[in-house]
């Protein structure tokens, strides 16, 4: 899953209780709210403008609490106004924020902020009564994981489930496909991944369906064409950047017969099996994305960093990284050739 909340990056200090099962580490702790924060555990005030894409708001104070529970350290709130704090942890030297992504482009300022204490929020009995629903709701949700078997982030909504179903580390084997993912990919970067699957439609429209061909071709009338088309992301660099990487795609073309087996290269054309990976310790980028980036990049390639290379790797099969409890875990690794490895110069 891509993250955006503030602090995400080092966000990886252990629980410290096991009365939440597969809750690890604060960025398991996202996935799962992310199924169980909804208008009910929203603070009142707020309730209006709450929303499945926003949903994050609201939900700071008892979401810090909840975390606090799990991993211990301290709660502090940032002041906005009207006597309220948004509130974030503080673990050791770790600072994470899991509802930070309610204020969108905002700048928040995480140093030298008062401490919160959780008997002076509770004293709000609708506060209290929002966290211990909150919390009924994780265990009841994690419960239902641990007799399942999934991939938390693939049960965030309708799109990501269907998303996860049906696409996400199926091995792609066409160019257009394989371009698509990395496009996707790139075009995501500072945007959350269930965007990028809302708009998809709206790229396709904009970009030929992405073949990558057609697309080499575009010049400045295509850009404000695109830049005109409703519900398009804004982004000229971005638009800029596919229609390089389409003509950087015919020169991979060129050397390597198809924009796929550039990729599947790197794997011996098989899909890699991480050590640690199927157990929930995957990393954002590891040596093989970033080897793949560096390469990427002196072909002109733009967009197309270690990370956004790691998650194209997910998503277009060439690593597996769905849990070893997910039905697609078991479908990918019986009919597909694949590689057990250790793992690469990981980052977490």
């Amino acid at each position: 899953m891509d993250y955006s909340f503030y602090g995400w990056e080092q966000a990886n200090v252990p629980a410290v209780t096991k009365d939440y099962p597969k809750i690890e580490t604060p960025l398991d702790l996202y996935d799962a709210l992310s199924n169980v924060w909804c208008k009910d555990t929203c603070a009142p005030r707020m309730q209006k403008d709450w929303s499945k894409d926003n949903k994050t708001l609201g939900q700071c104070s008892i979401t810090a609490f909840l975390a606090q529970d799990i991993f211990g350290g301290k709660v502090y709130g940032i002041p906005r106004g009207g006597g309220n704090y948004h509130c974030y942890n503080v673990v050791g030297d770790c600072v994470f924020d899991l509802t930070s992504e309610q204020f969108g482009d905002e700048v928040l300022s995480y140093a030298d902020q008062p401490q919160q204490l959780r008997e002076v929020h509770f004293a709000k009995e609708e506060k209290r009564k929002r966290y211990e629903y909150l919390r009924q709701e994780l265990k009841r949700y994690l419960e239902n994981e641990t007799q399942t078997g999934y991939c938390s982030w693939g049960r965030v909504n309708e799109r990501m489930q269907i998303y996860h179903d049906t696409e996400w580390g199926v091995p792609v084997h066409d160019d257009r496909t394989m371009f698509e993912h990395l496009m996707l990919e790139a075009m995501q970067c500072g945007l959350s991944w269930d965007l990028m699957l809302k708009k998809r439609e709206i790229f396709h429209k904009c970009f030929d369906a992405f073949d990558f061909d057609k697309i080499a071709l575009y010049g400045e009338d295509d850009v404000q064409r695109i830049l005109d088309t409703e519900g398009m992301i804004r982004s000229v660099r971005k638009i800029r950047a596919v229609i390089g990487n389409a003509r950087c795609c015919q020169e991979i073309r060129e050397a390597y017969g198809s924009l796929s087996n550039y990729f599947w290269t790197y794997s011996d054309h098989k899909t890699i099996l991480y050590k640690g990976h199927g157990e929930g310790a995957v990393p954002v980028s590891n040596g093989l994305s970033d080897r793949i980036s560096k390469d990427l990049k002196k072909r002109g390639f733009r967009y197309v960093g270690p990370v956004t290379v790691y998650s194209h790797l997910q998503a277009c099969g060439i690593i597996n990284d769905h849990d070893k409890t997910c039905p697609c875990y078991r479908k990918i690794t019986e009919h597909y050739p694949t590689v057990e490895k250790q793992q690469d110069l990981e980052v977490m």
